[in-house]
């Protein structure tokens, strides 16, 4: 093997954490989208160019992983994932109506999740800790300053007011990523340092504020809760199955208790019972595809831009120019790509990172993975994203994951 193949050479740490960057725009859709002519869509400038770049550099990055460690630390750090992945494909080759959405769908998460464990693999964890701190801050930083100096191209209208969306495509993406940024300060702090936690956290807060994303906000108390919680089960309890089933308990009762005021609730934050309209569009999806309760239509016809997404956006009573390409909900839309089986997998995968994870490895980087997994199931309920397609949320959980398993101070508990 030779030094230029290994993983741990500067060149090929350098490789990974370009691609790693520049996948975390990718698929937090960051880009900068001119205000498009009345009645046009939102135009990405070279786009397809940079994700060539993106998928050829990522390859090689993984490629170059593979060949310096071999499969060993994908496998395990993917471990929860693989039964979502492995009935993903199953659908995909014998159930699926559209079987090119399907292996595109499961080719980019994989690629994107190897990419992501190769980048924390052997990287410097305060390093990748503030690296990816620093660009998730520059990004937000230039959203709001895009929306000051260019509001045709930064803020959107939304009913009655307007909101920022900086360099999203939507409102909701904006506030989404700056939600997962303050989740990233606050949990890597250790190696932030105070002035770089403070900066990163306060300039998220403020974007998550102009971008009025009721959805992502409403994650965040949630997510601070779990992460208190798992704290104090660590040290509560000295085993960690223990510690696992009171934090099962304590989220159990939360839920209870928030489904039974979900109706002050939603009043209280200025919402409407039907979510703006969600409901209708959930009732929608569901009534086209509600023939396949095991095995649903196909991995990624909902989680892509396909043709049957379109056109079932398109139809949605009272939503007919809005252009939708989304059940909006996770949950509806993995039923509908791969069956109940399907969901139960991808909730399994992430209750196991939230619930069992932190307790095998006394980390921060453990509870950080957990906590983006309680944020990404909360938020699924009314959005779909980190599903088949991958989004900040789920390469963000994987780096973390992956650091979790490297020997350090924060050493697994035996």
């Amino acid at each position: 093997m030779t030094v230029a193949l290994r993983a741990s050479h500067p060149a090929g740490v350098l490789l990974c954490a370009g691609a790693l960057l520049a996948a975390l725009a990718e698929f937090g859709q960051v880009w900068y989208y001119p205000a498009p002519e009345p009645g046009a869509e939102l135009a990405r400038a070279f786009g397809g160019a940079f994700r060539m770049a993106l998928w050829l550099a990522a390859s090689a990055a993984v490629l170059t992983h593979l060949l310096g460690r071999g499969p060993h630390p994908i496998l395990r750090v993917l471990g929860p994932f693989v039964p979502f992945l492995l009935w993903g494909s199953a659908v995909a080759g014998f159930w699926s109506i559209d079987r090119t959405a399907g292996i595109r769908a499961l080719s980019f998460w994989s690629l994107a999740a190897c990419l992501a464990v190769a980048a924390a693999s052997d990287a410097d964890p305060r390093t990748l800790a503030r690296g990816i701190a620093v660009a998730l801050l520059a990004i937000v930083a230039a959203s709001l300053a895009i929306a000051m100096l260019d509001p045709a191209a930064g803020v959107m209208a939304y009913g009655d007011a307007v909101a920022v969306r900086g360099l999203f495509p939507h409102k909701n993406a904006f506030g989404w990523f700056c939600a997962l940024g303050i989740v990233w300060s606050v949990g890597t702090r250790r190696w932030l340092g105070p002035a770089l936690a403070v900066a990163v956290a306060g300039t998220m807060a403020a974007g998550l504020l102009a971008s009025g994303s009721r959805t992502a906000a409403a994650t965040l108390p949630v997510v601070g809760a779990y992460a208190l919680a798992v704290g104090l089960c660590q040290r509560a309890f000295p085993d960690g199955a223990r510690g696992a089933l009171a934090v099962a308990v304590l989220g159990a009762l939360a839920a209870l208790a928030v489904a039974v005021a979900a109706p002050l609730l939603i009043d209280g934050v200025g919402r409407e019972a039907t979510f703006t309209g969600r409901t209708d569009v959930w009732r929608h999806y569901l009534a086209y595809l509600h023939d396949r309760p095991l095995t649903g239509y196909g991995t990624g016809i909902l989680s892509t831009d396909t043709a049957l997404n379109r056109a079932i956006g398109a139809a949605v009573p009272g939503h007919e120019t809005q252009s939708l390409r989304s059940p909006h909900s996770l949950y509806i839309g993995l039923a509908s790509e791969t069956g109940l089986v399907g969901v139960a997998c991808f909730v399994a995968a992430h209750a196991w990172l939230a619930l069992v994870a932190p307790f095998r490895r006394l980390s921060p980087w453990s509870r950080t993975a957990g906590a983006l997994s309680v944020a990404i199931l909360l938020a699924g309920i009314t959005e779909m994203r980190d599903g088949f397609l991958p989004g900040t949320a789920t390469l963000l959980l994987i780096v973390a994951r992956t650091v979790s398993f490297r020997p350090g101070r924060d050493s697994p508990r035996r």
